[in-house]
């Protein structure tokens, strides 16, 4: 019994001290500072939108958009300004949305509604195969 203790022991700590982020567990981890994109979403003003994953709440992730050039000519030789919003953080609901994660270069689709919940439950919560 000594020798099961020790071990559920050293399993939580091993979890507390942060396990290795993979795509097989990347629900159960901390998603601040991944690059992410919008892929799909019921609002499709938002799909596209592309950044590193600042802030997240229960119902919400916040990204900060990837910067572009200021000048960008479009085929008819027109001066395009850059949208407004870029820079700024963009407030994306997570359910109904689906996001591309990039986790050690390599990229993978989550929907947004197996992230809806509080970071911190989401972390301690066991995930069905998603």
């Amino acid at each position: 019994m000594h020798e099961r203790t020790d071990a559920s022991e050293r399993r939580k700590a091993s979890i507390h001290q942060g396990v290795k982020q993979n795509l097989k567990n990347i629900l159960q981890h901390e998603l601040i500072g991944l690059n992410c994109e919008v892929v799909d979403a019921t609002n499709k003003s938002i799909v596209g939108i592309k950044g590193k994953i600042i802030d997240e709440t229960m119902k919400t992730v916040v990204m900060k958009q990837e910067r572009t050039d200021a000048k960008v000519n479009d085929a008819s030789g027109v001066q395009a300004r850059p949208s407004k919003h870029i820079g700024k953080g963009a407030i994306v609901f997570k359910k109904g949305s689906q996001f591309r994660l990039v986790l050690n270069d390599k990229k993978v689709i989550v929907k947004g509604d197996h992230l809806v919940s509080r970071p911190e439950d989401r972390i301690k919560k066991k995930v069905k195969k998603w």
